[in-house]
Formats: C-alpha cells, sequence, structure tokens
C-alpha cells in the first residue's frame, strides 16, 4: 500500500512539472500583437485646391516654366509627360514638346492621354478642352513671399506624392531658397536707401507685386517699383527705378524708356522661373550690380578654406 501511495505521489509531481513547463499560449499572443508594425497612413485620397485625386497622377503636362522649375527641384521630372516649348531646357529629356502655351498644339496633348495638367493662368480654350476630357486642371497662385512660395510648392507635391510625403518635400525646398536668398543678403551692402529695382520680361511687361519677383526683392531688401502693379502691367504710379532687369534684346528700348537707371541684361528662361533656379538668378543680379562684394567674400571663403586645411595638415604632422 506504501509502494502504491509513493507511486501516485511521484505521478502528481511529474504532472505538476509538465504544466510549468508548456507555454503560455495567452502570453504568446499579447506579445506578437505588441510587435505588430502598424500600417502606414494612406497618401490618397487628398484634396488639392478643391481637386480630390484618389491615387498619384503619373503623365502630367506643365504649362509654366515657374511651374516645372519647382516639379524639377521636388524631384518629379519622371512624371511629366508634355510641357510648353518655352518651358523646355536641357534638364528635360524626353517630354513632348507642345508648342506655344497660348495656342497648344491639342493633337500633342491628346495623344499624350495626361492626367493631370498643372498651370497658373489657363487659357479659355486649355480650360475648355480639360473640362471636356475631364483632365484635372490644377490652377495655381503665383508665391509673392515666403508662405505664399511654401504653399505653391506644397499643392504641387501634396498631388504629386501624396498628404504625407508631399508636405515635407515642400518645406525642405522653401528652405533651400531661403537660405539661398539669405547667403546672398548677407553680403549686400548697406546703402541708405533701398534700391530701386525693377524686372522687364516682355515690352511693357513687368514684374508686379503679385508675382514671385516681389518675393525676391523683398529677400534681398531691395524695393520693387511696380509693386502697385497686377498682372504684369505697368501701375502708373510707377517710380523711376535706379534698375532695370530685362532679356538682352530689349536693352535698348529700356534704356530709352528709363535714362537714369541701370539697364542690365537677364536671360528670361531664368527670370521666370520659381524652384532653386530663383535664388541662383538672385544671386547672379547681386554679382551684376556689387561683384566687389561678392569678390571679398569669394576670398574670405577661399582664405577661411586655406586655414582650415593647414590646420589640418599640422594637426597631422604633429
Amino acid at each position: 500500500m506504501k509502494r502504491w501511495s509513493v507511486a501516485f505521489l511521484a505521478l502528481l509531481l511529474c504532472v505538476v512539472c509538465l504544466q510549468g513547463c508548456l507555454p503560455n499560449n495567452t502570453g504568446s499572443a499579447q506579445s506578437s500583437g505588441t510587435t505588430t508594425t502598424p500600417t502606414a497612413p494612406p497618401e490618397y485620397p487628398v484634396s488639392v485646391e478643391g481637386i480630390t485625386f484618389t491615387q498619384a497622377p503619373a503623365r502630367v503636362v506643365v504649362m509654366t516654366p515657374a511651374i516645372a522649375d519647382a516639379v524639377k527641384d521636388l524631384g518629379f521630372t519622371a512624371k511629366v509627360c508634355g510641357m510648353p516649348d518655352d518651358c523646355i531646357t536641357e534638364d528635360w529629356h524626353n517630354v513632348t514638346e507642345l508648342g506655344d502655351r497660348y495656342t497648344l498644339n491639342l493633337e500633342r496633348l491628346v495623344a499624350l492621354r495626361p492626367d493631370l495638367i498643372l498651370t497658373q493662368s489657363p487659357t479659355t480654350e486649355l480650360t475648355a478642352w480639360a473640362t471636356e476630357n475631364k483632365v484635372p486642371l490644377l490652377c495655381l497662385a503665383a508665391p509673392t513671399d515666403k508662405s505664399s512660395l511654401q504653399t505653391f510648392y506644397t499643392a504641387i507635391a501634396t498631388a504629386l506624392c501624396g498628404k504625407e510625403s508631399g508636405p515635407p518635400l515642400a518645406n525642405n525646398l522653401t528652405l533651400q531658397v531661403q537660405n539661398a536668398l539669405s547667403q546672398t543678403s548677407i553680403v549686400l551692402p548697406v546703402t541708405e536707401e533701398p534700391l530701386k529695382v525693377l524686372y522687364m520680361a516682355e515690352k511693357e511687361a513687368v514684374a508686379t507685386g503679385d508675382t514671385v519677383w516681389q518675393y525676391v526683392w523683398d529677400a534681398l531688401g531691395w524695393e520693387n517699383t511696380a509693386v502697385s502693379g497686377e498682372n504684369w502691367q505697368i501701375p502708373e504710379d510707377m517710380e523711376e527705378p535706379d534698375v532695370v532687369f530685362c532679356p538682352a534684346d530689349m536693352v535698348k528700348a529700356a534704356e530709352k524708356t528709363w535714362r537714369h537707371a541701370d539697364v542690365l541684361p537677364l536671360d528670361v528662361n531664368l527670370a521666370l522661373h520659381s524652384g532653386y533656379t530663383l535664388s541662383e538668378t538672385a544671386e547672379l543680379m547681386a554679382k551684376t550690380l556689387y561683384p566687389d562684394a561678392f569678390k571679398s567674400e569669394e576670398i574670405t571663403a577661399s582664405t577661411s578654406a586655406s586655414a582650415t586645411t593647414s590646420t589640418t595638415t599640422t594637426t597631422t604632422a604633429e
């Protein structure tokens, strides 16, 4: 009898030990649940300027140099399938030329089958075509300050890559342009009165206060003499400028109109852009006006670089 009692107790002890060694299914399920990767928020649908996008556009037509420049700097050149002739530079490849933006080649436009058109001031013909063919026509206002420049970039980036990925790209480009303009403004000499400037893109077409050049002049501390005008129209109360920038073939005519101003040539292909080219053009203008100031800056930068190299060499030798 004692032997059976001992055997029974030994069997009971084994069962208890085995239960303690078995995996805890409830605990495993809880642990597995805490390590699950959360699902990323969806990029689409997203609404931009009243247009709802359910997916990323893949075939985009760009209608102005300003938008083309921004699209390039935001990293979306591969999406662009067509643009007017005056938008195409060496940066664009395999893009269909659509002729003059005011008299588009509609046959080529139809053949492209775009799923988005980016523009700033659409013609009646383009608006009618987009409506008839149910192609979204995203019309963007020209930026005039840092805030509206970021809005401009954000609208493009959000439409092309979504509500989560777009804004950071726009913010990054805005900061790049802003920082570059700040670096240029630091080098400029301090004057008692702000420099009065005017940019003429075409005959009787000047950069008014509702254009991106208002942002540039403000960033550089210059005064736009056409600030009171709208839509590139010369305002009646415009003051005499100190400096006029214009395409090379317009210099003589501008000199006759503005006899007391310095008239300097500016490539129109640069002046109509709104991406990083904007800050590069501003620097070019400043260097043309104040070459000595920038020479001093270059000498200082070169000296600093030499000093750094020298210090590094000495430290290494020691």
